[in-house]
């Protein structure tokens, strides 16, 4: 009959007097219950004794006896104690999933504010770039009709390209540019508008008349600095010459020297200045 009844998992006698329940769930006699950082001696899990829950209203540090001695208990009221004591372990758990949610609720309020204060300036943006959309449309609006205007200047100014043909006639020609006159007589004439073709023409003969000058100056110049630079020559080789003989004479001094030195016997003694 001993067999049929539970025992404790510690001192595996039958479980009689202070009872308490194991975070996994196993009852232990309250001397029995493993300690804090132990394993629980039937499952192996770790910390055993932590959060252990008593049963029948008995303590773990009296010492006395039950108000309500477990041999009085019916038959099946210890296992009715021990589902009420995990269904009280799943209520706690199913409050902190509710504090949980409650705690994510009110993150979520949070985070709808800020998301309403971003909305917000959004939309202070958004009339913003509306406001620069409007400028950029009237501005493009501004832009089309200078760019009519550019372009009937441009159709204008496109006859000019005559001059360039003009230029290369006048290159070619084996008439003294009558040739070139009479065409830009005729473009003249045939033209939109003949002041601006003329005035690239006036243009273009004074840009080739200040370039005949410049280059005239520079030949001057050029020549003018070539005469000196070979002026300059000639005297350094003139002094390149003198330098020159300079030191020939030099070198026949020195070697007369040297033969006056041998000559001159070695125990023959030098005159002395003024005796």
């Amino acid at each position: 009959m001993d067999v049929e009844k539970p025992h404790c998992p510690a001192c595996h006698k039958l479980l009689d007097g202070p009872l308490v329940v194991s975070r996994c769930n196993h009852v232990f006699h309250r001397d029995c219950l493993p300690a804090e950082d132990a394993p629980c001696p039937k499952c192996q899990q770790p910390d055993a004794g932590k959060n252990a829950l008593e049963l029948f209203g008995l303590g773990l540090g009296d010492g006395g006896s039950s108000d309500m001695p477990a041999t009085n208990l019916p038959p099946g009221a210890r296992e009715a104690a021990v589902e009420l004591v995990m269904l009280e372990r799943k209520v706690a758990d199913q409050r902190r999933v509710a504090e949980g949610c409650r705690q994510r609720l009110e993150d979520a309020k949070v985070a709808t504010e800020n998301q309403g204060v971003k909305l917000k300036e959004a939309g202070k943006a958004g009339a913003l770039l509306k406001q620069r959309y409007d400028s950029a449309r009237a501005e493009l609006s501004k832009l089309k009709a200078n760019h009519a205007t550019l372009y009937e200047q441009a159709c204008r100014s496109r006859e000019q390209s005559v001059v360039a043909e003009y230029l290369e006639m006048v290159h070619n020609s084996k008439d003294s540019g009558a040739d070139a006159a009479n065409f830009l007589c005729k473009i003249a004439t045939a033209t939109f508008d003949a002041a601006p073709l003329l005035t690239e023409m006036t243009r273009l003969r004074d840009h080739h008349r200040a370039r005949v000058n410049k280059l005239q100056r520079e030949h001057v110049q050029m020549s003018q600095r070539e005469a000196r630079n070979r002026r300059e020559i000639v005297e350094v080789s003139r002094a390149v010459a003198e330098y020159q003989r300079k030191l020939q004479r030099s070198d026949s001094q020195v070697a007369s020297l040297s033969q006056a030195t041998e000559v001159e016997p070695p125990s023959a003694k030098r005159p002395r200045i003024g005796a």
